[in-house]
């Protein structure tokens, strides 16, 4: 076992004794899987953590978390929030965010900042990945291997019913933009792969020009972007040339990424995408290869930053 960095091993001894003290579902004895879980729940605690919380309270809100989690839907995360009780079912000052699904890149991170961009502070949180294997179901196997799955417990300041229905609905928002650009990076990369070859193969200029602008679609797509989205437009243009004043047309079947919705533009005007104007079509007519420039589209993935395009 792996003890917290902050508490010795006793409090982690202390803390499977509560735990087991409690009645769980199915049956009172705490299998080897939910002993993964209560020592990942102890390593992210930390002595100010029992500055409001007991043992025995965190032991608890574990238990209940992990029962929760017994039948989830197959592709999709659970979501709740409920406020913090006691061992004894007392009411504390402070509302649970609770998640749970496949385990995935840029989850804290994104459930954090979705948090933080509410003015929401997570006050301590707690994050065991568990291999768990689930029947057709979607009821979780005491025995048996299946996939790391994520559980995310975050506390934070008491919030009210309306608050909660907000985060709840923002969570929810923001997993759906995880798992598109989880699923989706490898197709996006190697989209970015065949850029830099279409590129190369063209003359912008002097082959200089062409070979730097090669490199660096390159460099970007090893390891060196964040892809949240891809797609491809194309642009109408009028007798002379000249790029016409109207929305982008999407090409069909080519939305990765967060731009799966196709309601969603990283050029926009409220809701609506953004008209090619006078300055946007000198823009796009540069004889640069590579345009790089910032999106009015916010993140809501990894960082809360509008997006480079």
């Amino acid at each position: 076992m792996i003890a917290s960095r902050y508490l010795d091993a006793s409090s982690l001894d202390l803390l499977i004794q509560a735990a087991k003290s409690l009645p769980w579902n199915p049956e009172r004895e705490v299998s080897s899987t939910v002993m993964d879980f209560l020592t990942q729940v102890h390593s992210a605690l930390d002595p100010s953590s029992l500055d409001d919380f007991r043992l025995d309270d965190i032991a608890a809100m574990a238990r209940s978390f992990w029962e929760w989690g017994e039948v989830r839907q197959q592709g999709a995360s659970a979501v709740r929030t409920r406020r913090a009780l006691s061992k004894d079912g007392k009411e504390l000052p402070h509302t649970l965010l609770e998640i749970i699904g496949r385990d995935m890149p840029f989850l804290v991170r994104s459930v954090t900042g979705a948090c933080q961009d509410l003015n929401i502070n997570p006050f301590l949180i707690i994050h065991p990945i568990v291999n768990v294997a689930r029947d057709e179901n979607g009821l979780r196997l005491e025995s048996g291997s299946g996939l790391n799955e994520s559980y995310i417990q975050i506390v934070l300041d008491l919030l009210d019913e309306s608050a909660c229905k907000t985060l709840k609905d923002e969570i929810r928002k923001t997993l759906i933009d995880v798992r598109h650009c989880v699923n989706d990076y490898t197709a996006m990369q190697l989209r970015m792969k065949h850029a830099a070859i279409d590129v190369a193969s063209h003359r912008f200029g002097d082959d200089d020009t062409t070979r730097e602008a090669a490199a660096f679609l390159n460099w970007l797509a090893d390891e060196h972007f964040t892809f949240l989205g891809s797609r491809h437009y194309t642009f109408a243009r009028l007798e002379n040339g000249q790029l016409a004043k109207e929305e982008p047309e999407i090409v069909t079947g080519t939305s990765l990424g967060v731009l799966r919705d196709e309601d969603s533009f990283i050029l926009n005007r409220g809701h609506e995408p953004t008209i090619i104007n006078e300055q946007i079509s000198d823009f796009l007519d540069e004889a640069s290869p590579i345009i790089v420039s910032k999106g009015s589209m916010k993140s809501r993935v990894h960082r809360r930053v509008n997006v480079d395009y």
